[in-house]
């Protein structure tokens, strides 16, 4: 029984034989459609039918050493058609037609047969006829990354599900390959390839996209987010032989493996909330806190962050001292941001931060924040006592009145470095900031007060400017220290080694930088005579009851009696306090996922602002500060603003320009001074004339407003130079501005 289906231009004779009660159905060759048909798979009847390319390319040979072949192939043309024979040519536009209806078990592995494609051990890509691939994606994959290896560009005639078919973009150059689906419908295999080129190789590539360069330097990448351009470049010419187009290409590659390791700053905002709750749940005890802006039509704003670990609290309050520092430092992500810290230092005179926030600015408010919820979780230890803490921080406007609001009962002082930018601002000079160094280290009264005096005899208002009621020398002097804190820190320095050892972390999103953040917190005295006392463990000098530790005078004392010096020293320094501070653990979350993130609002970044300029990365030093390193001794300029004159930026980045609307006023006076001055010098001869005139201009620019000042004054002159002019007699007096001489009686000087 025969039936018979047209497709495109040729009548396609299906035959289904009778043979052991089965129904067997043949595949066919067919033909593209028409034109203006579209392409793709056709299904006729039982057959179904996939179109590839235009000409006629491989010879399918029949199964010869099937017994009792289940299935027989029959090959249509339009004049005859052959029954058993051992070859036909197909064209690219033909692929095998199968019947998908029928119950019947297909054999394909004879379609299926070849090899199946493998990197080489270098990662080089080796194309060869009858090669398989998984799907579409991998053979696109393996002929961009063979292109590019071999140096040359190609043209994709076809570049579909159905085939792909592409030719080297050099005109008389012989390479081609044609690649389609098996019968599976999801591997591919190529077709048909001329492997052989007559053009000339190049270094660069059109397909070597940022997105081909993020993946070959991706290993590189996320050992080293900040590679150079330089380094990018050398390691695509050394491994590849490629040269990429510009910088920009290498600029996407880089942040697109940054977004891909440490994910989008902008969606990171929204998975803080479920973070949070997930530190809550596996650290129980630990605060961690969110505010926004809320707002009515939209996402609310992130607006504040703050993370304090039980952990982190449990072993500040029971084994460090009772001192620590607070200090802020600028975020170099995308939509910027202040990190605050609280920092203490632990028996082994090492760093431990206690908590940490993200806040939108270092301000009163944010401040305000963090101290307030930093005391909430230090008040929540059994063993926290207010008395006798220290806290050290800048001079920042306000910050001491936010520190005794929330910590009535500690002493708050300033830190010394910071005191003498400010000091440097006013009195430079070597020998002052030495008297003033060595007066702020001092232990007792007594080598504060001489050194005081002789600051006073160098610069009697430098003096003046120190002991001043704006700082008392309670907030920075050493001797001043409460005994009780066993620090004799008068510097933040703890603080902003804080902020350098984080420094990496600042240029990540915020959920990858918490999540880092979480990963991390896991003098001679001359021939001076002290008096020494080991029963109540002080000396004269001062230092051991400051710092809990023994001077040297003690140290003396102690080894002269063949004491041990361990048991002079304060508890705050024992083994037993120190496994104390680090007793409680921060327990590991599991990687957060997005079921986890059901229930809570969708959080947007905070609003971005830009100023002016190219953005910071580096910290803003002070007024004194050098660049740092090696760039001091070779630097001997200032880079001064035009603008501002200031010091320490040009005018491209200056921040108190003018705006265009000050510049049009500014150009407005300017044209009005000209004009009066204008006015004055031609109306001289007939001074009541001009007066009178610009008396009424005057009157009239009182009426019309400083807007039209410019005009009328412009009329004004106009006006005065008209009815000034007075004809004098002929002997008119000389101009006042000389005439030049000729160049021939011009005399040397």
């Amino acid at each position: 029984m025969a039936s018979q289906t047209q497709l495109g231009f040729i009548d396609i004779d299906i035959q289904h034989s009778e043979r052991d009660g089965k129904s067997n159905t043949n595949t066919v060759p067919a033909r593209d459609n028409v034109a203006g048909e579209e392409e793709g798979i056709h299904s006729e009847g039982d057959v179904v039918i996939s179109e590839s390319d235009d000409e006629w390319y491989q010879n399918i040979e029949d199964d010869e050493n099937e017994g009792d072949s289940e299935s027989n192939l029959d090959y249509a043309d339009e004049e005859e058609r052959n029954d058993g024979s051992e070859s036909d040519q197909l064209d690219e536009s033909y692929d095998q037609i199968v019947n998908v209806n029928s119950n019947e078990e297909i054999y394909i592995d004879r379609v299926m047969r070849g090899k199946i494609f493998e990197r080489a051990a270098d990662g080089r890509v080796q194309l060869e006829n009858g090669l398989l691939f998984l799907d579409v994606n991998e053979f696109r994959e393996a002929l961009q990354d063979y292109t590019i290896q071999e140096g040359f560009e190609i043209q994709r005639i076809k570049n579909e599900n159905a085939r792909v078919t592409a030719r080297c973009a050099i005109n008389g150059c012989t390479w081609r390959i044609h690649a389609s689906p098996t019968p599976d419908g999801v591997s591919y295999k190529i077709k048909t390839y001329n492997p052989d080129h007559n053009c000339i190789r190049t270094i660069r590539n059109s397909n070597a996209n940022s997105t081909w360069i993020a993946k070959r330097l991706q290993s590189k990448l996320v050992a080293d987010p900040e590679m150079s351009y330089c380094s990018m470049k050398a390691e695509l010419l050394e491994k590849y032989g490629l040269e990429p187009a510009n910088n920009m290409q290498l600029y996407r590659a880089r942040r697109r493996v940054k977004e891909e390791n440490q994910g989008n700053h902008a969606k990171s905002y929204d998975k803080l909330p479920a973070w949070a709750k997930l530190a809550r749940v596996t650290n129980l005890g630990s605060v961690v806190k969110m505010e926004v802006d809320a707002r009515i039509s939209a996402n609310p704003l992130f607006k504040r962050f703050f993370v304090c670990f039980d952990a982190m609290k449990k072993g500040f309050v029971r084994g460090c001292r009772p001192w620590f520092g607070i200090d802020g430092c600028h975020l170099k992500g995308t939509y910027g941001g202040v990190l605050l810290s609280a920092v203490a230092i632990d028996g082994n005179k090492g760093m431990f931060p206690i908590a940490f926030a993200v806040v939108e600015v270092e301000c009163m408010d944010s401040w305000k924040f963090f101290l307030r919820l930093l005391y909430e979780s230090l008040a929540s230890v059994r063993e926290w006592k207010d008395h006798p803490l220290t806290i050290m921080s800048d001079m920042q406007k306000g910050l001491g009145s936010a520190v005794s609001e929330f910590f009535p009962y500690a002493k708050h002082r300033y830190c010394c470095h910071h005191l003498l930018n400010n000091f440097k601002l006013k009195f430079k000079s070597l020998i002052k900031t030495t008297k003033y160094w060595t007066a702020a280290k001092a232990y007792d009264n007594f080598v504060f007060e001489k050194n005081m005096m002789q600051l006073r005899t160098i610069d009697n208002e430098a003096a003046d400017w120190l002991l001043s009621p704006k700082r008392p020398i309670e907030m920075w002097a050493r001797h001043t220290i409460d005994s009780g804190c066993k620090s004799d820190h008068i510097t933040n320095n703890v603080t902003e080694s804080f902020n350098h050892w984080v420094g990496d972390d600042r240029k990540k999103p915020i959920m990858a930088m918490v999540e880092s953040l979480t990963c991390r917190i896991m003098v001679r005295d001359g021939f001076t005579t002290f008096v020494v006392n080991l029963r109540t463990k002080s000396c004269s000098c001062n230092y051991w009851s400051l710092c809990g530790l023994p001077c040297t005078h003690a140290c003396a004392c102690i080894s002269y009696k063949r004491y041990n010096v361990e048991r002079f020293c304060d508890h705050y320094y024992s083994n037993e306090m120190y496994c104390k501070t680090y007793q409680e653990m921060i327990h590991p979350m599991p990687e957060l996922d997005e079921r986890d993130r059901d229930g809570y609002p969708t959080v947007d970044p905070p609003e971005l602002k830009r100023l002016p300029g190219r953005p910071r990365t580096a910290r803003r030093r002070a007024a004194n500060e050098g660049r740092g390193g090696q760039q001091d001794a070779r630097r001997s300029c200032t880079v001064r603003c035009g603008i501002c004159k200031e010091f320490g930026h040009n005018r491209r980045g200056c921040q108190r320009g003018k705006t265009a609307k000050e510049k049009k006023k500014e150009a407005l006076a300017f044209a009005v001074d000209q004009a009066q001055s204008g006015a004055n010098t031609e109306g001289i001869t007939q001074a009541s004339i001009g007066t009178s005139t610009q008396g009424d201009d005057n009157v009239e620019r009182e009426h019309l407003g400083d807007a039209n000042a410019n005009e009328i004054s412009t009329q004004a002159s106009n006006s005065t130079s008209r009815k000034g002019v007075v004809h004098m007699p002929t002997t008119t007096q000389p101009s006042q501005t000389p005439q030049r001489e000729p160049h021939a009686k011009r005399k040397k000087i």
